[in-house]
C-alpha cells in the first residue's frame, strides 16, 4: 500500500483527462503526492495500491456511488479520505435532476461547481452550503490565452487524419448515450433517479437516425464533397453504429474521429453542429457558431433551459443551406445564450484551476468530514487480479470476445500518447491566479 495526498479518478479520456493531468501537475507542485485513476480500467488497481487522504471524483450521486468510493481507502476497514466531488455532469432537465443532484451519503461530500445555477440546485436538495464552492469550469481553462498553446495544432490533424486543408471543417458533435443508444440498464437509471427514460431512449434513437439521415443528404451535395471535411466526433460513451460507418464508408469526406478534447477540434473547424450537448459552451468560448440539430421537438419536461437557447435547425434542407449562410458570424447569433452562460458556469480573471487547488489544500488541512473506507482483503486481491486479466488480455488482443470490458478499454490511453499530453500540460509553465 502506497501512502498519497490525492487520488484523481477520471472516467472519458477525451472529456476529462487533460484537466485530471493540470490539476495533478498543480498539486504536486504545492507538495501533494497525486495520482490518477481510470473508473472502469486502472481504478481497481487503484483500490489495491494507494491509500490516498484525498479522493477527487468525476460524480457521486448516491449511496451506491458513497459505498463504491469508500472502497478506494488503500484496501483495509477503517481507513478514511475526503471526497471531492467535482460533477463532471451539471447541466441537466426536469427528468434527470433526481439522477444529477446527490442523494444520501453523497450530499454529505465536498462539492465543487461551475457556477450558481448548480449551487442552487444543491441547496434545493438540502446540501450543506459549507461544502459547496464555485470553482468554474476546469476544461474552460483550457480556452485561455495562457494554456491555448497546448491545444491541438491544424497541421497535426492534417497529417494524422489525413483531412484537407484546403477544404472547410464542419464538425458535428454527437451527443448520443451509448447505454441508451442500446437499452442496457434502464431498470437501473430509473431506479438512481432518471424518469421516463424510455421516452427519452425514443426521442434520441429518432433523433439518432434523422440525423444520420441528414449527414448523408449533405454528403451527397457535390459542393458539400468538394469544399468540405465533414467530422464527426462521437460522445465519449456513444456506440458507433453499422448505420454510422456505412456514411463513413460511402463518403471520402466524412470521418467519425473520437480522438482529443472536443476544444482541440473546435478551435481548428470553421462550424459546429450539435443534437444537444453542453460542449456548446465550450463552442462559445472557441468563438465558433454552433447550431443544434433537431429533427424531432424535444417535449418540455426534457429539455435544458440554458441548451434550449441555441440556435437550431429542424430539416435537412436548413441543415445544407447553413453551411453556406453567414449569418452566424455576426456577434448577436446565439446572443441569448451566450447571456444566460455566465450563470451556469462562473468565470473571472482566477482560473478554475487555481480555485480548485486551493481549495484541495483548504480540505486536505481541516481535521473533518471523513469518509471510512470498507473492503476486505479477498475483493483487493479479487479486483487486482481481474484487472491483470484485462490488461493481458487487451495487450493480445482478445478484449474483442468480451464486448463490455472491450468498450472500456477502447477508451484507455495508450502510454506515448499519456506521454505527449503529459508533455504539453508541463510546457505551460507556472499557473498563477490567472
Amino acid at each position: 500500500m502506497i501512502n498519497i495526498d490525492v487520488l484523481i479518478i477520471y472516467e472519458h479520456v477525451s472529456r476529462e483527462l487533460e484537466s485530471a493531468v493540470l490539476l495533478k501537475k498543480e498539486l504536486e507542485k504545492r507538495g501533494l503526492r497525486t495520482r490518477i485513476a481510470q473508473y472502469g480500467w486502472s481504478e481497481p488497481a487503484a483500490r489495491f495500491l494507494y491509500n490516498p487522504k484525498i479522493i477527487i471524483a468525476p460524480w457521486c450521486y448516491d449511496d451506491i456511488d458513497y459505498e463504491f468510493f469508500r472502497e478506494f481507502v488503500g484496501g483495509y476497514d477503517g481507513g478514511r479520505f475526503k471526497l471531492i466531488n467535482i460533477h463532471c455532469e451539471q447541466i441537466g432537465n426536469s427528468e434527470d435532476s433526481g439522477f444529477m443532484l446527490p442523494s444520501g451519503k453523497a450530499k454529505e461530500v465536498y462539492h465543487f461547481v461551475w457556477g450558481e445555477y448548480f449551487k442552487e440546485k444543491l441547496l434545493g436538495c438540502g446540501t450543506d452550503i459549507n461544502k459547496i464552492f464555485i470553482t468554474g469550469n476546469i476544461r474552460l481553462d483550457f480556452f485561455r490565452d495562457t494554456y491555448k498553446k497546448i491545444s491541438v495544432d491544424k497541421k497535426n490533424l492534417i497529417e494524422k487524419y489525413n483531412l484537407d486543408n484546403c477544404k472547410k471543417w464542419i464538425l458535428i458533435i454527437g451527443s448520443f448515450s451509448g447505454d441508451v443508444l442500446q437499452g442496457k440498464d434502464i431498470s437501473q437509471l430509473q431506479e438512481r433517479g432518471i424518469n421516463n427514460i424510455d421516452t427519452w431512449k425514443k426521442i434520441m434513437l429518432d433523433s439518432y437516425y434523422n440525423i444520420l439521415n441528414w449527414m448523408e443528404y449533405i454528403c451527397n451535395k457535390e459542393v458539400v464533397s468538394n469544399d468540405y471535411e465533414i467530422i464527426y466526433r462521437p460522445h465519449p460513451s456513444e456506440c458507433i453504429t453499422d448505420n454510422l460507418r456505412e456514411i463513413e464508408k460511402k463518403f471520402s469526406n466524412f470521418h467519425i474521429i473520437g480522438d482529443y478534447a472536443i476544444r482541440d477540434w473546435m478551435i481548428n473547424v470553421d462550424k459546429l453542429y450539435a443534437w444537444n450537448s453542453t460542449s456548446a459552451v465550450e463552442a462559445i468560448y472557441s468563438d465558433k457558431p454552433i447550431i443544434f440539430l433537431r429533427p424531432i421537438e424535444i417535449p418540455e419536461n426534457f429539455r435544458s433551459p440554458l441548451l434550449e437557447k441555441v440556435v437550431k435547425i429542424t430539416n435537412p434542407k436548413q441543415f445544407y443551406e447553413s453551411i453556406f449562410n453567414e449569418d452566424d458570424k455576426d456577434d448577436n447569433f446565439n446572443k441569448e445564450f451566450k447571456e444566460d452562460v455566465n450563470f451556469y458556469y462562473h468565470k473571472d480573471e482566477t482560473t478554475s484551476v487555481y480555485k480548485m487547488v486551493k481549495l484541495i489544500v483548504e480540505i486536505y488541512n481541516k481535521d473533518e468530514n471523513y469518509v471510512y473506507g470498507k473492503i476486505s482483503m479477498t475483493k483487493r486481491i479479487f479486483l487486482f487480479i481481474k484487472y491483470i486479466i484485462k490488461c493481458i488480455l487487451k495487450k493480445v488482443g482478445l478484449l474483442r470476445f468480451f464486448p463490455n470490458v472491450k468498450r472500456v478499454a477502447d477508451d484507455v490511453i495508450g502510454r506515448k500518447e499519456l506521454r505527449e499530453l503529459i508533455t504539453r500540460i508541463n510546457s505551460i509553465g507556472d499557473v498563477n491566479e490567472r
